[in-house]
């Protein structure tokens, strides 16, 4: 990215829910960032048939878990897209004994880079009231690689569709809601402009119609020519226009 600096990065992903033969964009925010957090909820391991000599973090999680769904309900401005979601629970291994510690593991997309700020400070303060009502104890990580909005340069974006329209006709290239999928493409948007767009690949016809990261994903693979020739066309319109 730096010698030699491009001056604009295009990138294309397949996508089992639109009909193959289209494609879908979006101007601006196209894809949410994503966080991947992991929660520590910490009690006092006791037997649990003396649960008030301990303080039990199953039960913590459970309203934490509750709480923070109020991030994106009451605190959010309802104008604003923002998913919260915690997809693991781990904790306890004896039907009899209260732990001491749950991890709670989930994900957080938004459109826009201060709500995404705006949400993470509100979930500490969140679990840092939930917590020590109950008088247990909280931390939480951010692991791995988190991804920042996908932003399409409205300009790139605008000056490329005509090419695209060519190809595959104009109403096979339709503007579409963003998606709150992320994608590391992003972190090219944050040093160039760049459009990044879906290439249709579901086909109703011959059952091929389940969403991405299931286990009956499929595409028709016919979009294959269509897709790179739109894609390949797309590059060289570029590089004309900016002789």
């Amino acid at each position: 990215m730096k010698n030699p600096r491009p001056s604009a990065i295009f990138g294309l992903h397949v996508w089992s829910l639109a009909r193959a033969g289209t494609i879908q964009y979006s101007s601006g925010p196209a894809l949410a960032s994503a966080d991947t957090f992991e929660i520590s909820i910490r009690g006092k391991q006791v037997h649990a048939a003396n649960p008030n000599l301990g303080i039990d973090p199953i039960v913590v999680s459970a309203s934490c878990i509750t709480a923070l769904q109020t991030v994106r309900s009451r605190r959010i401005d309802p104008n604003e897209a923002m998913v919260l979601t915690i997809g693991s629970i781990h904790g306890g291994n004896r039907a009899n004994i209260i732990p001491g510690e749950v991890i709670l593991q989930g994900t957080l997309r938004t459109f826009s880079e201060s709500v995404r700020e705006a949400a993470r400070t509100m979930m500490k303060q969140t679990l840092e009231g939930c917590t020590s009502a109950f008088g247990a104890s909280y931390s939480i990580t951010y692991p791995g690689a988190n991804y920042p909005v996908t932003v399409n340069d409205p300009q790139l974006t605008v000056a490329s569709l005509p090419e695209m329209e060519r190809i595959l006709g104009k109403a096979n290239v339709i503007a579409a809601k963003p998606l709150t999928g992320a994608e590391d493409f992003s972190f090219y948007q944050k040093v160039i402009p760049g459009f990044f767009w879906f290439l249709g690949a579901g086909n109703v016809p011959l059952g091929i119609t389940a969403a991405h990261h299931t286990p009956e994903f499929n595409i028709d693979e016919s979009v294959m020519v269509p897709g790179i020739k739109v894609a390949a066309n797309q590059l060289l319109d570029y590089l004309e226009r900016h002789e």
